[in-house]
């Protein structure tokens, strides 16, 4: 999750962050890496779409940080479709500023 209008990963997603590195190295069935970004409804649509993106790369860096391949780490952006708290437009949601990790998996 993020603050407003920010794609800095704070202490408390560090943790998360931590927890999926250790997952991929435990893990190495766990082949792509998908991140996608989110925002809340308020701003322009254009914005939330490009503030996505920012936060889907900033935990992409994160990744890559804890010596995660790039190559395995696919980035896209939601911007404010997907609410994870529907909402009315111009509204600030703070479980709508995030960034989702799944997998896929090889067997």
């Amino acid at each position: 999750f993020f603050d407003f209008d920010s794609s800095k990963i704070g202490s408390s997603s560090q943790k998360v962050i931590q927890s999926v590195v250790d997952e991929i190295r435990r893990n190495q069935s766990l082949q792509t890496i998908h991140i996608v970004g989110h925002a809340d409804t308020t701003g322009p649509s254009s914005y939330n779409q490009s503030l996505g993106l920012h936060r889907a790369n900033a935990v992409k860096s994160a990744l890559m940080g804890y010596g995660i391949s790039a190559n395995r780490i696919q980035v896209r952006s939601q911007g404010e479709k997907e609410l994870l708290v529907p909402t009315n437009d111009n509204v600030r949601e703070p479980a709508n500023r995030r960034a989702s990790i799944t997998f896929n998996r090889t067997y």
